[in-house]
């Protein structure tokens, strides 16, 4: 049996993952399984995998993540299946799948298809609220939703934070979220916009120690203050205001729609390639001279305030 993960969402793809590795460890053993990670690796040494017996076990459970990186082998995907033994499992995990391609409608036509993508936001807090619940412990919706603006849509590091906040406290708060989830540094990025558009220079100042406190570089920062302008621009640039439209012209992330938007829709194009441009002067500025890095930084975000 040949079966594809694929999809953005790296936590769902785990958990199935996890199951057919209990559901054939249950059955053959442990011996026969082998997870192979295809960035360095040949054609040739993903063919071997199929051409070779297990010593240990009957049948193999062969796992392979992102072979489709690997040359020839998109091309060769029908030869490729045709090659595997009946007596064996192959899993083959995508995580950045071309929906347009051939090889994603052959993969779709000739193997057991399972598409995994993130949850919008919406089922994403849902999805805490039963995390939580499930492990004897309270959360409201609202706070619930409060991890997702701090974290993001990353299942994998949320499933982590609702671990650390259960073993806590049984009754989560966003006093606890507050003191125990570390935000992502998008997060906290998008935060000091906001407070720079604002022009709440305490609060640029209180969300700027919070980040140098964190060892987060002014690089870092500046490239993060880049990708979110660029968001800003094409949510600005898709010219509609429907959430699902957005969605959809921008591919970009359900929670990222929601909280560029509103920035988004009290700017112009214009305004935005302006802040754009101030930013790609300061990046150059700190790259060819000796300057004050946090002083030109906080200065920059000074000058956003509407």
């Amino acid at each position: 049996m040949i079966s594809t993960l694929a999809g953005t969402n790296q936590y769902l793809i785990r958990e199935k993952l996890s199951d057919i590795q209990r559901a054939f460890i249950k059955k053959s053993g442990s011996l026969g399984i082998y997870k192979i990670d295809c960035a360095d690796k040949t054609y040739k040494d993903l063919i071997a995998n199929f051409q070779t017996v297990s010593l240990f076990s009957e049948s193999r459970l062969i796992i392979l993540i992102n072979p489709s990186e690997v040359d020839k082998w998109k091309d060769n995907i029908k030869d490729i299946i045709d090659q595997v033994s009946d007596i064996d499992q192959v899993v083959f995990v995508e995580l950045s799948l071309d929906k347009r391609t051939t090889y994603f409608k052959d993969l779709k036509k000739l193997t057991n298809f399972f598409e995994f993508e993130l949850l919008d936001d919406a089922n994403l807090t849902k999805w805490i609220v039963k995390e939580v619940q499930e492990r004897r412990a309270n959360i409201t919706y609202d706070d619930a939703k409060y991890i997702v603006e701090l974290v993001g849509n990353n299942q994998v590091r949320i499933k982590n934070e609702i671990e650390k906040l259960v073993n806590y406290n049984l009754q989560v708060s966003k006093d606890s979220i507050y003191e125990l989830v570390e935000p992502s540094l998008r997060a906290t990025v998008f935060e000091l916009i906001d407070a720079s558009f604002l022009g709440d220079r305490k609060k640029i100042v209180e969300v700027y120690r919070k980040l140098e406190f964190g060892e987060v570089s002014v690089q870092q920062i500046l490239s993060t203050i880049a990708w979110q302008l660029n968001t800003i621009a094409l949510i600005k640039a898709a010219e509609t205001s429907n959430y699902s439209e957005l969605i959809r012209k921008t591919k970009l992330a359900p929670f990222v729609v929601q909280k560029s938007g509103k920035l988004a829709s009290t700017l112009s194009l214009k305004e935005i390639s302006n802040m754009t441009q101030k930013l790609v002067e300061l990046s150059l500025d700190i790259r060819q001279y000796n300057i004050d890095q946090e002083g030109a930084l906080i200065n920059y975000l000074f000058s956003l305030a509407k």
